[in-house]
């Protein structure tokens, strides 16, 4: 694991350190996600395609949630 990190661009290790600061700020992936919040999760199922790995699932509302600061209502397909 620490070799794939290394080698990622500079650019891609500062990002993911910050999604690990923001994650670890809020209190774990869970409440970072909004996934504490049932309405959120009821949002999120209606909108969402059960055809994902639910890495690519965690993947997509992570990168989400750093790109706009807040967590989806509605599931990110556009990535």
């Amino acid at each position: 694991m620490f070799n794939f990190f290394q080698n990622l661009p500079k650019e891609e290790k500062e990002k993911r350190l910050k999604i690990a600061q923001e994650i670890h700020k809020c209190g774990g992936p869970i409440p970072y996600l909004g996934l504490d919040n049932e309405k959120r999760v009821e949002y999120l199922t209606k909108t969402f395609k059960w055809d994902l790995p639910g890495i690519e699932v965690f993947r997509r509302l992570i990168e989400y949630r750093f790109n706009n600061g807040k967590p989806a209502y509605s599931f990110p397909y556009n990535f």
